[in-house]
């Protein structure tokens, strides 16, 4: 993950963790003096998390052993000293997933969410999130709101019909997989769906 520019000062583009590969232990330092030189500056909380996520990934080797209580308590106090910044929230909620923290990573996606409503990444993040929690419903009101966003992407309209087979909506399930042959004739998953469930008025419908 690259870290937005901050705007506010140097010290960001200095520290800026472009040589992880090199010296992840180095641009860690370089992250500590900054955010001791500017406590209150969520950007150096922000940017000694990535830091030391990107320490730990060069010794495990395994994203989400990467993911320690440290990495979580910098990105927690980034947001706390920023508290309306989407990006930091929505970065926080990545690595809450990655840690297992699945509703602690909702709660993140639901208010960068409210910060940035148009921000199709948050949306997505947060259907797929439900999803996987088994929070159906909400997670298709989340796929209807980024088909919105995006409606020539095929790939949101396969999300809500499976989360409509989910629900036992075939009907309506069929409605979406004909809308991915239109966007994307060659789809398997929507032709292999539309053959075995025919409608039954109807011998072709794409």
């Amino acid at each position: 993950m690259r870290i937005p520019p901050d705007g506010r000062s140097r010290r960001v583009v200095f520290a800026h963790p472009q040589d992880y590969g090199r010296s992840a232990q180095r641009t860690r330092l370089r992250w500590h003096r900054a955010r001791r030189l500017e406590p209150q500056n969520g950007a150096y909380a922000f940017g000694l998390a990535h830091a030391v996520y990107a320490a730990n990934l060069a010794e495990h080797n395994l994203r989400f052993q990467a993911v320690n209580d440290e990495v979580l308590a910098l990105l927690s106090e980034a947001v706390a000293k920023e508290p309306y910044n989407g990006v930091y929230r929505w970065v926080y909620s990545r690595f809450l997933l990655l840690a297992g923290r699945w509703d602690a990573a909702l709660a993140q996606e639901q208010r960068a969410i409210a910060l940035a409503p148009r921000r199709l990444e948050y949306r997505r993040s947060m259907a797929e999130t439900c999803e996987n929690l088994g929070r159906l419903q909400l997670a298709l009101a989340e796929y209807r709101a980024c088909a919105d966003l995006s409606p020539f992407d095929p790939e949101l309209r396969l999300a809500i019909a499976r989360v409509l087979v989910a629900l036992k909506e075939p009907e309506a399930a069929r409605l979406e997989y004909e809308k991915v042959l239109r966007l994307a004739p060659d789809d398997p998953i929507a032709r292999s769906y539309l053959e075995r469930h025919p409608r039954p008025d109807a011998q072709h419908v794409f």
